[in-house]
């Protein structure tokens, strides 16, 4: 079930107080989307109650595509532009005038996940500030990340791929082989399909899945390919005809293809390798920053620094509910207007 939860951060000098005050399940609400409210919508008409329902139904568009495609199209253009404006004027700068309120739309599944103020459609996730170019996108769908940090793609059949900085990404844009070709690193999460499995091809490899959560690194001038799984199972094999044999991979488990030997072997992974990903649920009552950073360094066993000494006592009041680390670091992005770099455990966070 799609829920909307709205979330009422406080923003004051140095400090961002959000607090959940109220939660409307999607199921609950009398009104229905039509193309009249979305017409109503574009024109300014809709009441706060309206406005409200509409954002929390375009994070699952997808799903309702149809309504959509019963406006022109220039208007469907215009709707998306428009939300993702009305969005984005939500986010400001947290150090701006004290007692100032915004309001940031996020949206849930079941798990309550939180996307602060990020706006995710066409299944790209475009979180840069304009004018500068972070994820590149050319026929036939090559999705290319320009930026130093970890962003995050949504697949047209639902699966989820968060993709490293200088990591690409191949695929058809109607994606009904569910296949994928890339170079770099990346951690998925494929939503079940019995009758479609999931193929990712690399340089050497051919990773095959139904659904699971495991991540691939496969950078072409690596010695070696490893593909890790975090959950349900996975087969790898090698794309030589005469190859070593494919093998089966469960939780914990590791793939590593020897480019120079041609050798496929499966060892323990260490629990460590994985640790970003592993989803956490984190809460902070008016904590420092200098606190927070602490907490993300005990808990996914990184070392987050900040390159502005002034970013430490800022003050966060935050759930972070079943969360990876990257997600809190893009929800940390776009509430404190900051950026991050990551270069394997290390990260730096950069007032913008």
């Amino acid at each position: 079930m799609m829920c909307a939860l709205i979330i009422f951060p406080i923003v004051g000098v140095r400090g961002i107080y959000a607090d959940s005050i109220h939660v409307n399940c999607l199921k609950n609400m009398k009104k229905e989307i039509s193309p009249a409210l979305l017409e109503k919508y574009l024109n300014g008409a809709c009441d706060p109650e309206e406005e409200a329902f509409i954002l929390a139904w375009y994070d699952s568009f997808e799903e309702k595509s149809g309504l959509l495609e019963e406006l022109p199209h220039a208007s469907q253009q215009q709707v998306k532009q428009q939300m993702m404006n009305r969005i984005r004027s939500r986010i400001t700068d947290s150090r701006r005038s004290r007692g100032r309120r915004i309001r940031i739309f996020a949206y849930a599944a079941a798990a309550a996940v939180l996307l602060l103020g990020i706006v995710r459609f066409a299944g790209l996730y475009q979180v840069s500030p304009p004018g500068i170019e972070t994820i590149r996108v050319q026929a036939p769908l090559m999705v290319t990340n320009l930026t130093k940090s970890i962003r995050y793609l949504s697949l047209p059949d639902g699966s989820s791929v968060w993709l490293s900085p200088g990591s690409r990404l191949e695929y058809d844009s109607a994606f009904t082989q569910r296949e994928i070709s890339m170079s770099g690193e990346a951690f998925f999460d494929v939503s079940p399909d019995p009758d479609r499995p999931f193929v990712i091809y690399s340089s050497e490899t051919v990773t095959r899945v139904l659904g699971t959560s495991f991540r691939i690194r496969a950078h072409d001038n690596a010695p070696a390919t490893e593909v890790t799984v975090a959950t349900g199972k996975v087969s790898v094999e090698t794309r030589r005809k005469n190859g070593s044999p494919g093998i089966t991979l469960l939780p914990n488990q590791q793939a590593v293809y020897l480019k120079e030997t041609k050798e496929l072997k499966k060892t323990e992974n260490r629990q460590a390798e994985l640790r970003i990903w592993q989803k956490a649920s984190l809460s902070f009552d008016n904590a420092s920053m200098r606190e927070v950073m602490a907490a993300l360094n005990k808990h996914f066993g990184v070392k987050v620094r900040t390159a502005d000494p002034g970013l430490n006592d800022y003050l966060l009041k935050a759930d972070f509910t079943d969360q990876n680390l990257p997600a809190i670091l893009e929800m940390l992005e776009k509430s404190l207007n900051i950026s991050y770099e990551i270069d394997d455990e290390n990260i730096l966070l950069k007032l913008q």
